[in-house]
C-alpha cells in the first residue's frame, strides 16, 4: 500500500498516475479502474476534491454493464463528499451507490452519517434500519440509529421552542404596526414593508421600535439626532414617545460633546427641526413637546422606522444658510 506522506503531499505515485496517458487500447473499464485507483490516493492524501475530480471521471465511463463498479465510484465519491461537507452531494451518491448494490452497507452507513448532519433525523433513523436489515448487529449503525432518536427529540423541542419566539415576535411587530396606526403616525412604508424592516433593521445593530415596558400602548423608538453643521449624527436607541426634547437635550448636553470645540451646542442654544415632507420645508420644533407630539405634526413622515431630527444652533449664520439651500432645493 503506497504510504501518505503526513505533510499531505502527494506522493511519486498518485503524481504518476495523474500523468498517467491513457492506453489506446484500455477498455472503458480498464479507464474507469485507474480513476478509482487515483481517487483512491487522492483520497488517503486528504485531498478530497481533487478525489471527487476523479471518481466523476471514473464514472462518465462507458460501464453500464459493471454495475458492482458503478456502485464502488459512486460510494467513494460520497465519502469524498462527506469530508469536504456536501452532505446533499453525498447523500445523492449514497442513493446511486445503493441503487447498483442494494447490499452495499458502506453507502448505508455513509447515507444515514449525512442525514444526521442534515438534522434529517427520520431520514437517518431509516437508512440505519435498512442497514440492520442487512447487519443486524451492526454496532456503529445501531449507535447512530440511538443518537439520531435522541437529537430528534431535542431538535423538536428546539424548532417547536423557536416557533413559538418567532410567532410571538411577529405579534409584536403586529401590535406595533396597529398602534401607529390608531395613533395618527405616518410612516413611508406598507405594512408588510414595514414589518419586514422591523424584522431586518437596515443597520442589524440598530435597535427596533419596542412597546414600551411600562405601558403597553405606547412605544419607544430609535431617533436620529443629525448636526449638518459638524457632520455628526446621535442615535437615541429608545426614545420613549411621551418623554419630552428637552429630557434628552438636557442630558447629553449638559455638558458640550468633544467634537463641539466652540462649545455652540447647549440645551438652550439648539433649535430643532423636522422636515415637513408635504410641504418640501423644514420646521420648527419646541423642546418642551414630546416625541408623540413631533411623530403627529403635520407632513412628519418616518423613514425606516427611524424618526430624525435636524439639530442646529438657534440664530446662527449656518443656520440660515442651511434653511434657505434647503428651500431652494425643495
Amino acid at each position: 500500500m503506497t504510504k501518505i506522506p503526513e505533510n499531505g503531499e502527494l506522493p511519486p505515485a498518485v503524481e504518476a498516475i495523474r500523468q498517467l496517458k491513457w492506453d489506446p487500447e484500455d477498455t472503458p473499464r480498464e479507464k474507469a479502474i485507474k480513476l478509482k485507483d487515483e481517487g483512491n490516493l487522492y483520497f488517503k492524501a486528504k485531498k478530497y476534491s481533487q478525489a471527487v475530480v476523479s471518481y466523476t471521471m471514473a464514472l462518465k465511463e462507458d460501464i453500464n454493464d459493471d454495475e458492482e463498479l458503478k456502485s464502488t465510484l459512486h460510494q467513494n465519491r460520497a465519502a469524498a463528499h462527506y469530508y469536504i461537507k456536501n452532505y446533499r452531494s453525498s447523500l445523492s451518491d449514497c442513493i446511486f451507490a445503493r441503487k447498483f448494490n442494494a447490499k452495499n452497507i458502506k453507502p448505508i452507513y455513509k447515507g444515514a452519517e449525512c442525514c444526521y448532519e442534515l438534522k434529517k433525523f427520520d431520514d437517518c433513523i431509516k437508512w440505519c434500519d435498512i442497514g440492520l436489515i442487512i447487519d443486524c448487529d451492526d454496532v456503529r449503525l445501531r449507535n447512530l440509529r440511538s443518537k439520531a432518536q435522541a437529537d430528534k427529540k431535542t431538535h423538536e423541542k428546539e424548532k417547536r421552542k423557536k416557533e413559538t419566539m418567532e410567532r410571538k415576535k411577529n405579534q409584536t411587530f403586529l401590535t406595533i404596526w396597529n398602534l401607529i396606526k390608531q395613533k395618527g403616525i405616518e410612516v413611508q412604508e406598507k405594512e408588510k414593508d414595514f414589518l419586514e424592516l422591523l424584522d431586518n433593521p437596515t443597520n442589524p445593530q440598530q435597535k427596533r421600535i419596542s412597546i414600551n415596558s411600562q405601558n403597553d400602548k405606547e412605544l419607544d423608538w430609535p431617533v436620529i439626532f443629525l448636526y449638518p453643521e459638524v457632520g455628526q449624527t446621535d442615535f437615541i436607541e429608545g426614545f420613549y414617545e411621551k418623554s419630552t426634547f428637552s429630557e434628552h437635550l438636557n442630558i447629553m448636553f449638559g455638558q458640550s460633546p468633544d467634537w463641539d470645540s466652540e462649545k455652540k451646542y447647549t440645551p438652550n442654544s439648539i433649535q430643532i427641526y423636522y422636515e415637513n415632507r408635504k410641504r418640501g420645508k423644514l420646521m420648527k420644533i419646541d423642546h418642551r413637546i414630546t416625541l408623540f407630539e413631533a411623530l403627529t405634526k403635520e407632513g412628519m413622515i418616518v423613514q425606516l422606522a427611524t424618526p430624525s431630527f435636524i439639530i442646529l444652533v438657534k440664530n446662527s449664520k449656518f443656520e440660515k444658510i442651511y434653511l434657505e439651500k434647503f428651500d431652494q432645493i425643495n
